[in-house]
């Protein structure tokens, strides 16, 4: 079994970058909750780990999208099926400027934005590309882990609101008759949450 080295995070020094990404995630799940159609477990509010950092994934809308915050390069980059991109370099910028350009880019209704106006000062490129290297060991820890589990199991998700990664495992008899929002499996269900800031 491979080891990694982990990247070392200074908790202190980490904060003003981990509370803009995190402000950033929300926006994009706030986001995803009004353009997929809901999901069992809330999976359509949630995000996916991705190569450079955290992503929607595919979103199919009236025009098919994906958004990624690029944490290796600590970038916001839009595609949509038509071609059109839109890329801005992250700074540190209020969450009401992120919201706009995603909004845009979208053309989804508005989100709550939380009204914050403010940029976050210390915002550092060097400590998103360390939060995005330990999202992808970690994610790829977990996925190592599922793939043993012969029972059902959620993918991986980074829930926006509390910027932390998941793994659900259900045992038990499946549901014949799952609800958008009820479970896919009677009996007991386990939950692996990995708060890691």
């Amino acid at each position: 079994m491979p080891t990694h080295q982990y990247p070392i995070l200074n908790a202190q020094s980490l904060s003003p970058t981990r509370d803009a990404l995190h402000a950033y995630a929300r926006i994009l799940g706030d986001g995803l909750k009004t353009s997929r159609a809901k999901r069992k477990h809330w999976w359509h509010a949630s995000l996916r780990p991705s190569l450079t950092g955290i992503s929607t994934g595919l979103v199919r809308s009236a025009i098919d999208f994906e958004i990624e915050l690029n944490l290796r390069d600590s970038v916001l980059q839009c595609h949509n099926a038509n071609g059109a991109q839109l890329t801005q370099e992250l700074t540190g910028q209020s969450p009401t400027e992120i919201n706009a350009l995603v909004r845009g880019f979208t053309e989804a209704d508005g989100v709550d934005d939380s009204g914050i106006e403010a940029e976050f000062a210390g915002y550092s490129r060097e400590a998103a590309g360390k939060m995005g290297r330990t999202i992808g060991l970690i994610s790829s820890a977990l996925e190592s882990f599922r793939s043993g589990i012969a029972e059902e199991t959620s993918p991986i998700q980074l829930w926006p609101h509390h910027f932390d990664l998941s793994m659900l495992w259900a045992r038990g008899r499946e549901n014949p008759r799952p609800g958008p929002t009820q479970r896919g499996i009677l009996g007991q269900t386990n939950e692996f949450w990995i708060h890691i800031w």
